[in-house]
């Protein structure tokens, strides 16, 4: 099992000797040819898929239509990934790493509650303080001087 890098559109366009449009459009004819994984507004795509853009250009090149292109690239679908288990892999690692920023994001939330009950509650004795301050100072100015 080899270890996957994920590439931006812009370094595999740059790999594949490819303008970034051209990426963006084999991404969207070809998506379930070529590994990748979406966040948010960031396209990452699978090192090995450099190869599989390479062949749909090859074959566009050539005047292969999109239709024959995917009935070639069917044909070759050892060339996305070694087996099912490692594509599996890379979802479950995903969600793994998913699961593991939610935990602590969690918990950085919770300690954040615990720094505003804290703060609330040192708020509370201040304001408290200064009320006392207030008073004692406003009963001091009311007494008759001796």
């Amino acid at each position: 099992m080899t270890k996957d890098k994920w590439l931006s559109v812009t370094e595999v366009a740059r790999q594949a000797h490819l303008k970034d449009a051209a990426v963006h459009t084999y991404l969207e004819e070809f998506a379930e040819f070529i590994p990748r994984l979406d966040c948010d507004d960031v396209i990452r795509i699978s090192s090995e898929a450099v190869n599989i853009i390479k062949v749909i250009a090859d074959l566009q090149k050539e005047g292969q239509d999109l239709a024959e292109i995917s009935v070639i690239l069917e044909g070759k679908s050892d060339m996305t990934f070694e087996s099912a288990e490692e594509s599996a892999l890379i979802y479950i690692n995903l969600g793994n790493s998913l699961i593991s920023l939610v935990n602590k994001q969690a918990e950085a939330l919770r300690q954040m509650v615990e720094l505003y009950h804290s703060l609330a509650f040192v708020l509370s004795r201040t304001g408290n303080f200064i009320k006392y301050l207030t008073t004692s100072g406003q009963a001091k100015a009311a007494a008759p001087h001796k």
